[in-house]
C-alpha cells in the first residue's frame, strides 16, 4: 500500500495544488491517480485563462499574417487584454 493509499484510507484527500499541461500530456497525472492515490487538483484559473488567451492570440497572429505582410508590420498585431486584478 502507498502512503497515498494510507491516508486516503484515514480519510484524507491527497490534491495536487498544480497541474500542468506536461503533465496531462504525459500520463503522469493519471499515474499519480493510479499509483499515489490522487484524489483531486485545485487549478490556478489566471494561468488557466492565461493558456486560453495565448492559444487564441497565437490563431489570431496566423490569420492576421497577411495584413502583417502587406503592412509591412505596420499592422496585423494581436493583444490580449489583462484584467487589473488579475494582473
Amino acid at each position: 500500500m502507498n502512503a497515498g493509499a494510507e491516508l486516503q484510507q484515514r480519510g484524507v484527500a491527497l490534491w495536487l495544488d498544480t497541474l500542468g499541461r506536461d503533465q496531462l500530456g504525459s500520463g503522469e497525472f493519471a499515474e499519480l491517480i493510479r499509483d499515489c492515490s490522487v484524489t483531486g487538483v485545485a487549478l490556478d484559473a489566471g494561468e488557466l485563462l492565461a493558456g486560453v488567451a495565448t492559444a487564441k492570440v497565437r490563431h489570431a497572429c496566423d490569420v492576421l499574417g497577411p495584413v502583417f505582410d502587406a503592412a509591412e508590420r505596420a499592422d496585423g498585431y494581436a493583444s490580449i487584454a489583462i484584467d487589473p486584478q488579475l494582473a
